[in-house]
């Protein structure tokens, strides 16, 4: 449906937020006979700032979702390369790794919540939600109208209405959020250099607890920079500074430059409250390390479909949250707990100088970590795997 108010009726599932977990929950639980309605304040295609890679366990997650096609028709470019920067000087070149896909995200989210809508979802389009009335349950919306379900998800981001309900006057903690610049620019204006723009190139150095990227978008590339919140004001010279370095002269006089919050190892510990549950970015689910959110979204959709399914199915929709939450705690949780501690081993300046040294004398180990972006070895497996190597010296012979 449009954005025309639906008929006052109780859906079972109200889903505040029409972006990629919003769109996946609400696909998955129509396929299931569930009545779902999303609402956003947008109406789609609407513009989002990010990078817009997806990885290969995100890719799959989607295709889970929304079918065999859907990234087809979304993806720009994809890769199974990556090239690696400290300080501008190319530290690691690796190949013959899972794919990585490269979207827009207005085009990826219309298709998504297209998707969405097909599966049989209700879609209340340009109508802002102002608040939760968890008793109800119920949205409140700018109109004055309000919208119930039996069960209210939050899919609306780091700011969203939902999320302020669950979390209650507990605020984010300004260090564990981060904040991203990015600006697309078109292919020919990029200069030529030794490692061409069909692959990710990912740049170390340029800010304190963060990076900088160019990720390849068909006929232009993403360029963007991200870093701990608390170091927001020195973005923009590093953004500058990579498109200055890599881009036609007076480029960075031309870009128009969007900017986004995004969770840094922020993430929920319990998303769920009784019939009110969080996803993706609403549950601060961005990878602490790298900030990859596409994945995190999707699966926490996954997770959070089965819960209020099998809730709703013995006449209990208050015991979703505590369903959603056990499975996160299995599924979702461990890993960000292990990369949020990862990042110590990385992004503070002692660190990252030994870090660089590893990486550049030994490729492989962009290749391994390349593979837990892809989700096929987590942090712990990682660095057993990096200890056990013989550069580690071998042992004195007496």
């Amino acid at each position: 449906m449009g954005h025309n108010m639906p008929s006052q009726r109780q859906f079972e599932v109200v889903i505040v937020g029409g972006g990629p977990s919003g769109s996946a929950l609400g696909a998955l639980l129509a396929r299931s006979g569930v009545s779902v309605l999303i609402v956003d304040k947008a109406r789609f295609p609407r513009k989002k700032a990010c990078g817009g890679l997806i990885s290969a366990k995100g890719a799959a997650a989607a295709r889970r979702i929304f079918g065999e096609d859907v990234l087809s028709k979304v993806c720009r470019a994809t890769s199974t390369s990556c090239a690696l920067f400290h300080d501008g000087r190319l530290i690691a070149d690796v190949d013959g790794c899972d794919e990585m896909c490269f979207v827009k995200r207005a085009e990826t989210d219309a298709a998504f919540l297209a998707a969405a809508r097909a599966a049989g979802c209700d879609v209340l389009e340009e109508a802002r939600a102002t608040g939760v009335e968890p008793g109800g349950p119920a949205v409140r919306l700018a109109s004055g109208a309000a919208v119930r379900g039996s069960i209210i998800a939050g899919a609306d981001g780091v700011n969203g209405v939902v999320r302020r309900a669950v979390r209650g006057n507990r605020a984010a903690r300004r260090g564990r959020m981060a904040f991203g610049l990015i600006a697309d620019v078109p292919l020919e204006m990029m200069r030529p250099g030794a490692i061409g723009y069909d692959r990710p190139h990912v740049h170390l150095g340029l800010v304190p607890w963060g990076y900088g990227w160019i990720f390849p978008k068909g006929d232009h590339v993403c360029v963007g920079v991200c870093g701990a919140i608390k170091g927001a004001l020195g973005l923009r010279p590093a953004l500058d500074a990579l498109v200055e370095a890599n881009c036609a002269p007076g480029t960075e006089k031309l870009l128009r430059v969007t900017g986004h919050r995004i969770p840094f190892g922020n993430f929920e510990e319990r998303p769920g409250r009784n019939n009110l549950l969080l996803l993706g970015d609403a549950a601060g689910l961005a990878e602490p390390l790298t900030g990859e959110g596409i994945r995190f979204a999707l699966e926490s959709a996954i997770i959070a479909a089965d819960a209020i399914t099998k809730a709703l199915a013995t006449g209990e929709p208050s015991r979703a949250g505590r369903l959603y939450n056990r499975a996160y705690r299995q599924t979702l949780l461990p890993g960000l707990r292990h990369a949020r501690r990862a990042r110590w081993l990385f992004f503070p300046a002692f660190c990252l100088r030994r870090a660089v040294r590893a990486l550049g004398r030994h490729p492989e180990l962009v290749r391994w970590f390349l593979e837990i972006v892809a989700g096929r070895m987590t942090y712990p497996e990682y660095f057993r795997r990096m200890l056990g190597r013989p550069w580690r010296g071998r042992r004195r012979e007496k």
